[in-house]
């Protein structure tokens, strides 16, 4: 019902209409839609990230025409910029999530567990199946000193120096050692290590 006007979306150009008057000659379908819905005055702004378009924000006027001017028209560009964070932040939390999906079946699928050290804040998130393998308890608060305490004390400078030379080096490591359960059992862990600047 609308070429025109969605080629020119599509385009990223705004859509200002303050009367149907001035639409195009080749707008003549918008013309008559406007028309028919009492559509007097149009404002539609495209909401864009990089080169694809999201949406458009658009305001309608069918009281009466109205006459959009110009710093009414970068406000709405401004408040579209807004939408448009919002729908990157939100497009972005879902690739994260279908991320995170893949990840966890990909470890559910070859029975490991994740660990990860953020050394400025000396936290360690441990996964589901690290808490197991570790038998941490499913609400314990780790850090890096708490987690290091679970590994054969024989071990530890072995795994502390692997993990040190891998954040200096940025390069992946490999590790087997062995962690100390607390009913006194020894298991053997081989991690595999990548850092994250």
């Amino acid at each position: 019902q609308m070429p025109w006007y969605f080629k020119q979306i599509k385009l990223g150009n705004p859509v200002i209409m303050n009367r149907v008057e001035d639409l195009p000659p080749v707008a003549e379908k918008e013309r008559r839609l406007c028309l028919s819905k009492g559509m007097k005055s149009v404002l539609s702004i495209p909401i864009s990230a990089g080169k694809m378009i999201l949406g458009t924000f658009v305001l309608v006027a069918v009281r009466e025409e109205r006459v959009w001017l110009e710093h009414l028209v970068q406000r709405f560009h401004l408040v579209s910029r807004i939408f448009t964070n919002v729908l990157e932040r939100k497009r972005s939390e879902e690739a994260l999530r279908e991320r995170d999906a893949r990840l966890d079946l990909t470890i559910i699928a070859a029975g490991g567990g994740l660990w990860i050290i953020e050394f400025d804040t000396r936290k360690v998130w441990v996964s589901e199946k690290t808490r197991e393998l570790y038998h941490f308890a499913p609400d314990e608060e780790l850090t890096y000193e708490s987690f290091f305490k679970r590994i054969h004390p024989d071990d530890q400078n072995q795994v502390h120096l692997a993990v040190e030379q891998a954040l200096q080096g940025a390069e992946p490591f490999m590790i087997d050692y062995r962690i100390v359960l607390p009913d006194g059992s020894i298991r053997w862990i081989s991690a595999h290590g990548q850092p994250y600047p």
